[in-house]
């Protein structure tokens, strides 16, 4: 097990979660949301984490202010402790307990035969611009505003080209020493794009295309109906960012390249020679 540092414990060092907050470069109005949120529940929650203490006040995570802080506060205790595998566990277990307090949870995941008539349609169109966009998130699993950094900051990533895909690489995510990879088949054009212009100009006049967020989902559930591990699927949507410096990151990184070449980039190389 490795060593927990000092402020491993929330009622260690009462600050280190928000040091931890501030370095995530997140918005100022969400920061102090979240900041905010943490300090009215500290004495009552979070100073004596506890499945016993969450029980007892699990009717306060109704609010999805308090419910997003909650969530925020339990990566906070899995990245300092680089990933234990018994503060998984624990974490696990919360949040189990403490389940999303919106009611109408969205689980929509769009066809082979809905994405098609998006990207068949965004093609043929005056904001084909987005062709490559859509594909990106279709084939990386990635999230909307990771790509879009993809598309406007290439320069930041490193490339790899592998056989038939590639890997683009960035270090030191938001100040860490974590690292995060996008996955992308050579058929895919990485361009500059404006997210505002898709949201308030394509988007609003075209209610017929598939939202973006939508091709996450997509990716995930076509990478389980290709029987890819789990493990693998967060590890290309990025929701354990890997350390360079961990002893299972290059095994990890074999397992992903082999799966990716073998599987997903023949599924979508299927999918793109129908468009």
């Amino acid at each position: 097990m490795n060593p927990r540092p000092p402020d491993y414990k929330s009622g260690a060092q009462p600050l280190g979660f928000i040091v931890w907050l501030r370095r995530k470069n997140y918005s100022k109005s969400h920061f102090a949301k979240i900041a905010q949120n943490y300090k009215k529940m500290g004495k009552r929650v979070y100073n004596n984490l506890s499945l016993k203490s969450l029980k007892s006040e699990k009717d306060l995570f109704r609010k999805d202010a308090y419910y997003k802080t909650f969530l925020a506060f339990l990566k906070y205790r899995e990245e300092i402790s680089d990933y234990d595998a018994a503060v998984m566990a624990e974490n696990q277990r919360f949040r189990k307990l403490i389940s999303n307090p919106g009611s109408n949870a969205d689980n929509y995941t769009p066809t082979d035969t809905e994405l098609l008539a998006t990207l068949r349609l965004i093609k043929a169109s005056a904001f084909n611009r987005f062709f490559d966009f859509y594909l990106a998130l279709a084939c990386s699993g990635a999230r909307v505003a990771e790509i879009a950094d993809l598309c406007n900051n290439a320069h930041s990533y490193k490339k790899v080209q592998m056989a038939g895909f590639s890997k683009y690489l960035k270090t030191n995510v938001r100040g860490t020493k974590k690292s995060f990879v996008i996955y992308l088949p050579d058929f895919v054009n990485i361009q500059k794009v404006s997210l505002t212009y898709l949201q308030h100009k394509v988007l609003k006049n075209n209610p017929e295309l598939l939202r973006p967020k939508y091709l996450r989902k997509y990716f995930c559930y076509t990478a389980s109906g290709l029987n890819i591990p789990a493990d693998l699927i967060d590890y290309y949507q990025g929701r354990v960012p890997d350390s360079i410096q961990s002893k299972h990151y290059l095994s990890k990184q074999e397992r992903a390249d082999f799966f990716y070449k073998d599987k997903l980039v023949p599924n979508f190389l299927r999918l793109y020679d129908e468009i």
